[in-house]
């Protein structure tokens, strides 16, 4: 994927964006571009990290291969959280309501986050020496001289951080306000994950040349690095490991800040986020300060924890916290008759779908009062739990179920959405890993 493809591919607004303060983005993208986080963490992945080596010295094509895959990988990944977690902010406004099926569609997301960005960066922590291995071989191989190694070595392009600047650079010094609005436009898709408010952020805290020098530095810049393109093309034409080379120089020092600028480089963040409070919530990490201090393996567990409760007892809120109306949650929800049999109902209220049972029975002077209707919205140890008109909630048994003969489940979601979302998940688990996924399975 060319700089140019990858441009498009990062501008696509992402609900679950919305889910971060502009605080915490900007936060995000601070937290990768720490140095010492990389030699800790190619400490601590040492074999992993060879085995992408290994790889690399089978065949450089091979892992410039995998190394586009594993971010459309992560990029695909991300879009699935997006949709997961999008879909339930929107249904869900109070915490602690995440259904069992939610749960465990929400942990094999974050299996497959985790496991993912383990992939990235185990390959963004390699690449480098990659790269420095790799030009000392050429360098002897062809017999380069101090120049030529040096050019070797110097992308055709800008890189990121080049760009970066300069490309807000020239925003800050365009008086013309209807070009300046376009420029403005281009650079929040570009850098910025399509949100305004982090572009604001970011672009608070930079500086900038006063006056007539901004434009000749513009110039002059421009200049060179058309310059440095035409020799670097020239001199790598016709070879295919130098093509391949100048491939790794793009990862390392334009696509990879590129995805990583756009919250494309941590999609188990905005999922660890959610499940963390839905755990704590539960009584599960209430002495943990925040979800990024979990190691992986642990965190699946909690969450896995969570499901085991949710199985045993589980109650919908239908008022999202408001006294007025205790069943606004059904309001504008999609409403489906089901089978009234105890095994039917459990499976929809696991979905975060309560039911009404009704009764068409006619009410005269002879006959029992028809029963008025009757909302569903949990369980317990195999218990059916119902919600009276004064908001308590109280088992119902067999009995209590027999008096009605019209049952309907108020779908949380788009069943088609959800089951689209699920195949896509499963389709991903069946990627074949390019590292050991052991420790990552327990939650698929």
């Amino acid at each position: 994927m060319s700089i140019e493809e990858t441009s498009g591919a990062v501008q696509q607004e992402r609900v679950l964006l919305s889910y971060l303060t502009p605080e915490e983005k900007h936060h995000l993208v601070g937290s990768f571009v720490i140095e010492n986080f990389w030699d800790a963490f190619i400490e601590d992945n040492a074999d992993p990290i060879n085995r992408f080596r290994q790889l690399a010295k089978e065949s450089i094509p091979g892992f410039i291969d995998a190394y586009q895959d594993v971010w459309d990988y992560v990029v695909d990944v991300n879009k699935l959280d997006d949709q997961f977690v999008g879909e339930s902010l929107k249904k869900n406004a109070v915490p602690g309501e995440l259904s069992p099926e939610e749960l465990k569609l929400g942990n094999k997301l974050l299996g497959l986050s985790l496991y993912s960005e383990l992939e990235k960066d185990c390959l963004m922590a390699l690449n480098k020496t990659i790269l420095g291995e790799l030009a000392g071989d050429m360098k002897v191989q062809y017999e380069l001289s101090d120049d030529e190694y040096q050019l070797l070595m110097t992308p055709s392009f800008e890189t990121f951080f080049t760009k970066y600047h300069f490309d807000h650079f020239e925003y800050a010094a365009n008086d013309d306000p209807e070009s300046k609005q376009i420029q403005r436009d281009a650079l929040i898709r570009n850098f910025h994950a399509n949100d305004a408010a982090l572009f604001e952020l970011r672009y608070a805290e930079m500086h900038f040349p006063a006056g007539d020098d901004m434009s000749a530095m513009l110039s002059m810049q421009k200049a060179a690095l058309a310059n440095r393109a035409e020799k670097k093309v020239a001199f790598i034409a016709g070879r295919e490991d130098f093509v391949a080379f100048e491939k790794l120089l793009e990862y390392d020092n334009f696509l990879d800040f590129k995805y990583r600028y756009n919250l494309e480089a941590c999609p188990e963040y905005y999922l660890r986020k959610m499940l963390f409070a839905e755990c704590q919530e539960a009584g599960i990490f209430v002495d943990v300060d925040r979800p990024l201090s979990l190691q992986d393996a642990e965190f699946v567990a909690g969450v896995n924890e969570l499901i085991a409760l949710r199985e045993e007892k589980y109650v919908i809120k239908l008022g999202r916290g408001s006294d007025s109306n205790e069943h606004a949650l059904l309001e504008g929800m999609d409403e489906t008759p089901i089978e009234g049999s105890k095994e039917t109902i459990l499976e929809h209220i696991k979905q975060g779908s309560p039911c009404v049972a009704r009764t068409s029975r006619q009410v005269n002077a002879n006959s029992t009062p028809a029963p008025t209707d009757m909302t569903i919205v949990g369980y317990e140890k195999g218990v059916l739990l119902a919600a009276t008109e004064n908001g308590e909630i109280t088992p119902i048994d067999d009995v209590q179920l027999d008096e009605f003969d019209e049952f309907v489940a108020f779908h949380k979601y788009n069943r088609v959405m959800l089951g689209n979302i699920n195949q896509s998940v499963d389709a991903f688990i069946k990627r074949k890993p390019y590292l050991d996924r052991t420790s990552y399975e327990h939650a698929f």
